[in-house]
This record gives C-alpha cells, structure tokens and sequence, in this order.
C-alpha cells in the first residue's frame, strides 16, 4: 500500500467526513456551510456565485453564506513571523470529560501517519484557547495501552511543554516561572485514571490549579483532554494574536515500558530547553 492510500485511511479511520452538498448544476457548495434549504419556492433565477440557476431560496442562502465568508475573510489578521501553528478560540465551553466533539472544527497535528505500525503509532492532536485556559485533545490508535505507577510518562502518556513568557526570556535556553513542562496519561497501568504531574526539579513551575485530564476508550485506542488554565500563568492574558511556544512528546508503552516516542514540532532538545518549542499565535 502507498503512502498516498495509507495517509486516506488513517484520515478515514480519524476524522469525521464532511460531505459537501451540490448546486443545480453540480458544482459543490462549500463544506461549512452545511446543507441548503430543504422548502424552496418554485421559481427559477440565476444563483449568485456561480452555481447555476434554481430557487429564489436557495439564491438567498447562497448569498447570505457568500457575505458571511466575505466579512470573515475582511478580519483576518496575518500570522506574524515564525509562527508554525494557528490555534483557534474556542466556539463552546469545553467540557474536559473524554469526548473530543468540541474540536471537531479545531486545528489538528497529526502524528506518524506513515509509520509501520498502522494499529499502534498514528494519533492526533487538537488544540482550542478560550479565557480560561488552553486545551488540548488526543486521538490515538493503540492496541495496548499502559502506563506505569511511577514515573507516570514512561508509557502511553504526553509530555507538554509550555511558554508564556513575555520579555526576553520567551523562548529562552532556561526552564522558569512563566514556562512548563510537564506531564499528563489518560492511564494507571491498563486501567483508566488520567493523571498530571510536573517535571521533577521544576514542581513550582505553576501552582496546578484547575488543570484537569479526563480519558474514555474507543474502539481502536483513546481519546484525552487536556486543560491548563491560564491563572497558571499570571503574567499572561489571552488574547487574540498572542503567541506562546508549544511543543508536544506522545510516548508509547506497547503494553510495558515507554518503547517509543515522536515530538509534534521539535525534538528532545525541547526538554532541555523552551527555545526548541514552537510558535504558536492564539487566533
């Protein structure tokens, strides 16, 4: 099998399809505007974008959809230099409880899609911001999932790294106060029990208060939600067009000991210092 045919169906396997409806003649309406009008009038024009001609209901919803991505597009802002990763507000109260629906629309990292292993390495990462916190989802396919006792990312766990910072020491060669790395697993051995701790020598990074994990099973390995509230942080405010540095670790246990592991942005490096993470600008 291909690369091209192996990236399809892991897509297949991950993501929920969006099936694009169709104009009168044949051309596809975009897939976010959902389906067109189900009751039309009978009359017949000419529809507005291109779409063929059809009902006065329908040129109405064609045009309503058309203004409403003219005046998203007219406030956009560019992404400033160095960015890697756009990361958009959240529409919902996220609810940290296993289920990942409230990212069905949020920006995706994909990881090892054209490993081997198809059963056990591909995974996905989702990320939303709101004013209370940064939050994050994980897919993964894993046929068997552990995760030890103690030290707890020495399994099928993440390791997350994390800066704020907002003077000359973002992004800098230094762990401190600002900036996290830590650690979160949706088990306890083959048992399900989300857990967090900090990086051993750096336990008053933050103050871990509201950080919360939660994890469910599906059929071909987990689902995880991670969030990190940004009172962590109190010399940062979230807000549109800031950038922090991100990067991510998933560890994988095959069932023992941590026997793998694939960074999302960076490399080991981000564990010896923030300067390897990734700028990600909050939209």
């Amino acid at each position: 099998m291909n690369l091209r045919k192996i990236f399809l169906l892991i897509t297949l396997i991950l993501l929920p399809v969006l099936n694009a409806a169709k104009a009168p003649n044949g051309k596809e309406f975009p897939a976010h505007w959902g389906d067109p009008p189900l009751r039309q009038t009978r009359d017949l024009r000419p529809l507005p974008g291109g779409y063929g001609r059809g009902s006065g209901t329908l040129a109405k919803w064609i045009q309503l959809n058309l203004d409403k991505d003219s005046s998203s597009k007219g406030t956009l802002t560019p992404l400033k230099a160095g960015v890697r990763l756009a990361v958009t507000r959240a529409k919902t109260p996220i609810t940290i409880d296993g289920n990942l629906d409230e990212f069905a629309t949020a920006v995706c990292t994909p990881v090892e899609y054209f490993h081997p292993d198809q059963n056990n390495r591909p995974a996905q990462f989702f990320y939303l911001w709101d004013n209370e916190a940064f939050y994050v989802g994980l897919r993964t396919l894993d046929e068997k999932i552990f995760s030890p006792v103690d030290p707890l990312w020495e399994g099928d766990a993440v390791e997350w790294y994390f800066d704020t910072r907002r003077d000359s020491t973002f992004r800098d060669q230094k762990w401190g106060k600002g900036a996290v790395h830590c650690f979160w697993t949706a088990m306890k051995k083959a048992e399900l029990n989300p857990r967090f701790c900090l990086r051993p020598g750096y336990l008053d990074a933050i103050a871990k208060t509201g950080v919360e994990v939660s994890a469910r099973r599906w059929e071909r390995g987990l689902e995880v939600e991670f969030k990190l509230p940004w009172v962590n942080f109190p010399n940062f405010t979230p807000k549109i067009n800031e950038v922090i540095g991100i990067d991510a670790e998933l560890s994988y246990s095959d069932g023992s000991q941590r026997s793998y592991r694939s960074f999302i942005f960076g490399s080991p490096l981000s564990v010896a210092q923030p300067g390897n993470l990734a700028r990600v600008q909050l939209v």
